[in-house]
């Protein structure tokens, strides 16, 4: 098969770099560059998450991916409302290209993850910290994987 899945995640990420450059100081990947953020907030990665496949014709396999898009914001001041702003614009910039950027069939937001409130800061885990709020944006993406026999 070829790895369509890596190609989405990169124009993925490209595409959010491009269309909200100045909303975000650090774009990346999860979990690999985690500990990369330093003090580059806001921050956003994207991570691939749960998949199924399903072979069609013998020729490709359609593939049902999660892509998960990481939100980190510091702000204090305003917290939510900066918060939801900057979710709205990644939102925004995910749907100008269904295709994403002609790497998949079909982009479309699933569910968001806010989580709770914890007084231990966590970057894994979507939620409420004393300086750091951590949102888990979901889309599904479809994807058609060719095979070579």
């Amino acid at each position: 098969m070829t790895d369509k899945g890596w190609a989405m995640l990169s124009a993925l990420k490209g595409i959010l770099a491009t269309q909200i450059a100045t909303s975000a100081k650090y774009y990346g990947y999860f979990p690999d560059d985690v500990n990369l953020i330093g003090n580059k907030y806001p921050a956003i990665l994207v991570r691939d998450g749960d998949e199924s496949d399903t072979l069609n014709t013998g020729t490709y396999i359609e593939q049902d991916m999660q892509v998960v898009i990481y939100l980190y914001v510091t702000d204090i001041v305003d917290r939510i409302k900066n918060t939801l702003a900057l979710q709205r614009k990644i939102t925004d910039a995910c749907m100008k290209d269904l295709t994403v950027g002609g790497t998949a069939i079909l982009i479309e937001p699933s569910i968001i993850e806010k989580g709770e409130y914890s007084e231990i800061a966590d970057k894994f885990n979507a939620g409420f910290y004393p300086n750091l709020t951590v949102r888990k944006l979901y889309f599904n993406v479809k994807i058609y994987d060719t095979r070579s026999l």
